[in-house]
C-alpha cells in the first residue's frame, strides 16, 4: 500500500512541474511521422495536468517550422499572469494570446513563432503555459472560381469546404473585407480561414479572416452583420484615419440615428459600389438630422467616413421601426 501511495504522488508531482525555456530561439521541427501530433514542452503527453514556466529561467521564444503542403493545427493551454505573450504568422502579423482560449490556431509553411513569458510567481495557475500541434495535409478540395469586373458589385462569399479563388483584370486591384461574426462568440472561426494570394494552397500566404477585420493598415475596412430585427449600433472608429464599414444584405437597410456625430468627419453612404453614381448621400454634423431617417438599399451598402473621429450609428432591417427610436 506504501509503495503504490509513494508511485501516486510521485505521478502528481511529475505532472504538475514546471521547466525553463532556453536562451534564445527554440527551433521545433515536424517529426518524421507528420500523423502524431507535437507537444511543447516534449515531456508533456496533452494529459497530464499542464506544466509551468518557471520565473527564474528566461521567457520562451519558439520557431515551430511547418512543412510544405500541410498546416499545423495548434491549441494553446495557457494560464499566465504575465502579458505581451504573443503568436507571430509568417505573414509577419501579430495575435495576442488569450488565457484558456482553447480555439485552434491555424498556421501555414514556413512557420509560426510563439513568445510567452512567466510571471513574477510560478506554479499551477498563474504560469501553465503547453501548446498541442496536429500536423494536416492540405486536402484535395473543388475550385471554385468567380470573376471579378470592374464597375460591377462586390461579390460576398461564406467559408466553406471549397477552394474559393477570385479572379479579377490584371490592370486592377482588388480589395479584400472581412465581416465579423453575428455571434461574438464564434468570432474564433475566422482566424481558422486562411487566405492565399493565388488559386493554390502553395500561394503567398496573406493571413486570416480575423486579421483581416482587425486591419488598421488602411484607413479601417470592416465588415459587419445587422441583425434581422431591432436596432444594431455601428461604430465608426476615425481615429486611425479614414473608415469604412460595410453590410452584406439583400434588402433595405435604415439610418435611424447617431448618437454622436462629431464635426471632424462626413459619412458618404453607398449602394452596391463606391462611385460618384451609386453615393445616395453625404452626411456632415451640420445636415444630417435633416436627412434621417435614411433608406439604403442594394446587396451591399458601404459607408464611408472621411476624417477622423468616433461617430456612434443606428441601423435596423426591420422597416416597421425606422421612425421608432
Amino acid at each position: 500500500m506504501n509503495r503504490f501511495l509513494f508511485l501516486l504522488l510521485a505521478s502528481c508531482v511529475l505532472g504538475t512541474s514546471g521547466y525553463r525555456c532556453t536562451n534564445g530561439t527554440q527551433v521545433i521541427n515536424p517529426p518524421t511521422d507528420l500523423s502524431t501530433p507535437t507537444f511543447f514542452p516534449f515531456y508533456w503527453n496533452g494529459v497530464d495536468p499542464v506544466p509551468y514556466i518557471e520565473h527564474e529561467g528566461p521567457g520562451c521564444f519558439l520557431n515551430v517550422n511547418v512543412p510544405s503542403g500541410y498546416y499545423a493545427n495548434v491549441t494553446m493551454f495557457m494560464r499566465l499572469d504575465s502579458s505581451g505573450n504573443y503568436v507571430y504568422y509568417p505573414n509577419r502579423k501579430i495575435v495576442t494570446l488569450q488565457n484558456d482560449d482553447h480555439h485552434p490556431f491555424i498556421f501555414t509553411n514556413p512557420y509560426f513563432k510563439v513568445s510567452v513569458s512567466a510571471a513574477n510567481h510560478t506554479g499551477p495557475g498563474t504560469s501553465e503555459f503547453a501548446f498541442k500541434i496536429i500536423w494536416t495535409k492540405f486536402p484535395d478540395v473543388k475550385k471554385n472560381v468567380i470573376g471579378i469586373y470592374k464597375g460591377q458589385p462586390p461579390v460576398a462569399v461564406i467559408p466553406n469546404g471549397e477552394l474559393t479563388t477570385f479572379r479579377g483584370d490584371p490592370s486592377s486591384m482588388m480589395s479584400l473585407i472581412g465581416f465579423s461574426l453575428e455571434d461574438p462568440s464564434m468570432n474564433h472561426l475566422l482566424r481558422q480561414t486562411a487566405l492565399f494570394g493565388g488559386d493554390s494552397f502553395n500561394s503567398d500566404y496573406i493571413g486570416t479572416l480575423d486579421q483581416v477585420v482587425k486591419s488598421k493598415v488602411y484607413n479601417t475596412y470592416e465588415g459587419i452583420n445587422i441583425p434581422s430585427s431591432g436596432n444594431h449600433n455601428v461604430y465608426m472608429n476615425g481615429v486611425f484615419g479614414n473608415h469604412l464599414t460595410v453590410t452584406d444584405y439583400n434588402g433595405p437597410e435604415i439610418i435611424k440615428e447617431f448618437i454622436t456625430f462629431p464635426s471632424t468627419g462626413t459619412i458618404s453612404i453607398y449602394e452596391n459600389s463606391i462611385s460618384n453614381t451609386t453615393c445616395i448621400a453625404t452626411l456632415t454634423s451640420s445636415n444630417y438630422q435633416q436627412q434621417l431617417p435614411l433608406e439604403v438599399k442594394g446587396n451591399m451598402k458601404f459607408y464611408s467616413l472621411i476624417g477622423n473621429g468616433f461617430y456612434e450609428m443606428v441601423l435596423t432591417r426591420d422597416v416597421s421601426r425606422a421612425g421608432r427610436l
